[in-house]
């Protein structure tokens, strides 16, 4: 279907396809920019009007409009005393869309694609986080209940700090190490019994029960988010104990081979026993924890290579609380919290007077030689 309208300007006969109807366009004959009109704002054409004749030879801008013939051999006139039109001529549109090729169509598809496979991945990527995130927090936060076992004795491998972990002197590292090789230091109290002992392959730290406490032994495996926070943060855990194990065993070989000149307080070599030997007999775990038993804090004193923890607490408690170790200014490494039950506990063996009356955790413990 065609559209016919005249030009408001120069009133020549327009015919266009109807797809252009809004558009914009020139009048073929003055040039003028014009809106092409909707079918529906034309009207019906008047009941006289006949359809357009050929168009006459135009000769030029300047010439007049050719005449009309005689009624019995021409059509009509046109309306409104308007000239005969010249035939139809298709209006030029003119649009400000680029005109569409294959080669725009590809290169545009490109570009469609260019984006969308970014954004793709992307939404695999937050899916895959996500899923992890809520696997990660599935089984629960660092709070819940852990099963602990009381024990009477157990059998527990001592450990060696080697000889290259000290930063010292070869000759002060060497006569402290023999030394104690030849005799070892024990430090005493009620709590616990930790020995230090020189050997070819460095100083061995053991550890045996106090004469009023008893081996508690936690599993941390058995809590499904506990574990993942384990295998996860086991190695930033473990470099913060060896950094304190590694200043700890310098600071107390330099002492100790000084003590042979002046000897040193009970004090100050009793406090090695916390800061060197417990931090030797743990790992990166057992490091950042401790036992809360009423009002009193109780340090672990033994770990497992699978994170298996020890403490030493009074007989027969029931439930105790593992939380993170402040020290100092520094918060807790460790930001869980758990409820430590003893599931079992083996028959406790009848009290032993000691031969001699320990000495008390404070200062009392005092080496040997």
């Amino acid at each position: 279907m065609t559209i016919e309208f005249c030009c408001p300007y120069c009133t020549v006969a327009i015919e266009v396809a109807d797809q252009a109807a809004g558009s914009l366009g020139r009048c073929p004959r003055c040039a003028a920019k014009i809106t092409i009109p909707r079918p529906a704002a034309l009207g019906p054409p008047p009941a006289s009007s006949l359809p357009l004749s050929s168009p006459p030879e135009v000769l030029g801008p300047e010439a007049s409009p050719p005449k009309t013939l005689p009624p019995e051999t021409s059509p009509p006139a046109t309306p409104d005393g308007l000239p005969t039109p010249v035939a139809a001529v298709p209006l030029p549109v003119v649009s400000t869309a680029a005109p569409s090729s294959p080669l725009r169509q590809r290169l545009r598809r490109r570009r469609r694609v260019a984006w969308v496979v970014p954004a793709v991945f992307m939404l695999i990527l937050v899916g895959v986080v996500s899923w992890l995130a809520w696997q990660l927090n599935a089984s629960g936060s660092l709070t819940g209940e852990l099963a602990a076992v009381e024990l009477d004795d157990v059998d527990l491998e001592p450990v060696v700090v080697p000889r290259d972990l000290f930063a010292l002197p070869a000759k002060v590292r060497d006569e402290a190490l023999q030394r104690l090789r030849e005799q070892p230091l024990p430090l005493v109290s009620e709590r616990m019994q930790v020995q230090f002992r020189g050997s070819e392959e460095g100083l061995v730290v053991s550890v045996a029960r106090g004469v009023n406490t008893r081996w508690y032994r936690v599993d941390v495996r058995g809590h499904g988010r506990l574990a993942q926070f384990l295998d996860h943060e086991a190695a930033p855990l473990r470099v913060r104990q060896s950094q304190s194990l590694a200043q700890a065993a310098a600071d107390f070989l330099t002492d100790f081979h000084r003590s042979t000149e002046k000897p040193a307080s009970a004090a100050a070599i009793t406090a090695y026993r916390d800061r060197l030997g417990l931090t030797a007999l743990v790992r990166g775990l057992g490091f950042e924890v401790v036992a809360v038993v009423g009002a009193n804090i109780y340090p672990c004193v033994y770990e497992e290579a699978d994170g298996t923890l020890y403490f030493l607490l009074p007989p027969g408690v029931k439930q105790f609380t593992l939380k993170g170790r402040s020290q100092g200014e520094r918060s807790a490494a460790f930001p869980g919290q758990f409820t430590v039950k003893v599931r079992q506990a083996a028959p406790v063996r009848p009290k032993v007077p000691a031969a001699a009356p320990p000495a008390k955790d404070a200062a009392a413990d005092s080496p040997r030689g």
